[in-house]
């Protein structure tokens, strides 16, 4: 992987994070910020207590990634297994989205992906898959309904997934 318009690598959590993410939230296709890359030499770098860069990744960005923008930027911070780790979590929406061929409730996918916090599958796994386009609910007039599903877009399944 390299950097490109869409994706970008820093060495460490800088003071323009939030300029860059709303640069990707303002683009079409959104975008991806490397935090633990070396942007020169494009290799993972150990970044010391990630639960703690995370938190803080999240306290900023909380403040601008709002209705108003949508959800269009992935921000990863990486340790020294990223590259790998990212492609799984890659593999898993994937396979999320198989899954959701036939309309599924939130609790079938939180248990197909073996997590159990409600509210962090909504905002990391089902939200964005909603922002995107790739799945839908099939009851859209009533959001929070208790037969709510979601499924598969057609779009999605015309790409193939790949």
């Amino acid at each position: 992987m390299t950097e490109s318009h869409r994706i970008e690598f820093k060495r460490q959590l800088t003071d323009t994070l939030e300029k860059e993410v709303v640069a990707f939230l303002n683009a079409r296709q959104g975008g991806e910020i490397y935090i633990g890359v070396d942007d020169v030499s494009q290799k993972p770098i150990r970044l010391m207590d990630l639960d703690d860069l995370q938190l803080k990744i999240k306290d900023r960005i909380d403040l601008i990634a709002n209705e108003e923008y949508g959800y269009g930027c992935l921000i990863k911070a990486t340790d020294q297994a990223t590259p790998q780790a990212t492609g799984q979590v890659e593999e898993r929406f994937e396979t999320l989205l198989e899954y959701c061929l036939e309309p599924r409730t939130t609790a079938e996918m939180m248990q197909f992906l073996a997590l159990k916090d409600r509210k962090s599958f909504r905002e990391a796994w089902l939200a964005p898959l909603l922002q995107a386009g790739l799945v839908s609910m099939t009851l859209p007039d009533k959001p929070s309904s208790p037969k709510q599903k979601y499924q598969t877009t057609q779009a999605t399944q015309g790409q193939g997934n790949d």
